[in-house]
């Protein structure tokens, strides 16, 4: 994985690590330019304390799964309407959601 060599800041003074990206300009990521903005942005985003930029993470990553393809969204449209289907039918059997909780919560433990 190439990549620039970076010293992390903070706690990790000291210790370097590999990025993963090209950021010769500084407004460079793989490729797309960014603006001016983004520099501080991600400067600011770093000074935050760990839980803080790990919410923040989160937050980026789901933002980018709203995106959906429409050939996806065709076909979950097709699934949702083949199950009302076949529920109308009564070819489906129902589980309550007080179980289906119960066995969420049995698997997750």
């Amino acid at each position: 994985m190439g990549g620039l060599v970076q010293e992390m800041e903070g706690e990790t003074s000291g210790v370097e690590r590999r990025l993963p990206y090209n950021r010769l300009d500084g407004f460079t990521f793989k490729g797309v330019s960014m603006s001016p903005n983004f520099s501080e942005m991600e400067s600011r985003a770093r000074q935050l304390p760990r839980e803080e930029r790990a919410r923040l993470a989160e937050i980026l990553l789901e933002s980018l799964a709203e995106v959906r393809a429409p050939a996806v969204e065709t076909a979950w449209e097709a699934e949702i309407r083949a199950r009302v289907a076949a529920y109308d039918r009564g070819e489906l059997e129902l589980i309550p959601a007080e179980e289906t909780f119960a066995r969420a919560r049995k698997l997750a433990e």
